[in-house]
Order: structure tokens, then sequence, then C-alpha cells
């Protein structure tokens, strides 16, 4: 089964696509693309018009590689710019209505854990 996990972050949007096997995992594609969705109205609470274009084009780009390669499920996570921002659930449900990926805006806690257990994946830590 091939999966994708899409990290929706405030200045990069990653793309990572795996094949999950019995025995793990194995990445087949990664993307990162420099949306920059806080420029401009992140300090101020809001993610501005321009940062709403740039993050739906992204989006519609990462939807139309997820057909192509023939991904059946997507997790896409939104973290610090759509936490922080007045508008980020807008921007998420916006997201959804253009590209029917649903985005899950997940606090700085779980957004940790996330980056520890992909660092834990990813290296031999010396905790066993």
């Amino acid at each position: 089964m091939r999966v994708a996990i899409i990290d929706m972050g405030t200045n990069t949007f990653h793309l990572l696509v795996a094949e999950l096997k019995p025995d793990g995992f194995m990445i087949t594609y990664r993307e990162k693309v420099p949306v920059k969705i806080g420029m401009g109205g992140i300090n101020l609470g809001y993610i501005t018009d321009g940062g709403i274009e740039r993050a739906t084009t992204t989006m519609k780009s990462f939807k139309n590689t997820l057909k192509e390669i023939g991904v059946e499920r997507v997790l896409a996570v939104g973290t610090s710019a759509l936490r922080n921002a007045r508008n980020g659930e807008a921007v998420a449900k916006k997201i959804e209505s253009q590209t029917g990926i649903q985005t899950q805006i997940i606090s700085g806690l779980k957004e940790a854990e996330y980056i520890y257990l992909g660092t834990r994946a990813a290296i031999k830590m010396g905790l066993e």
C-alpha cells in the first residue's frame, strides 16, 4: 500500500510517499515546496491571500502527484502557521474544498511527538 504524509509548515510544505512493507516502510517519493504561508501576515496572526493562494496551488500539485503515483491514504498536517493564524481553520477548509485533502491542524506537542517518532524511525538513537 502507498501512503503519503504532507507536512504543511510555515515556510515549506513537504510531501513524503512511502510503500508499506511487512517489515516497515520504504520512502518512494519526496518533494519540498517553499510555500511561505506565514510571509506578510503571521506576525499579525493571519495568513494572507497570497499565502492562501500559494498553499492551495501547492496542495493541488501534490494532489495530482498523489493520483499519478497511486497513493491510497493521505495524512496532511498543519503546524505552526495554521495553528496560530486566526484564519488557519478557514485556510484548511479552503484547501480541502479545492483538493479533497483534509488537513489536521495539530498542537505543538503533537508536532514535537511526530518529529521525535520520525527521527527515531530514520536513525538509530541508541535507545534500545
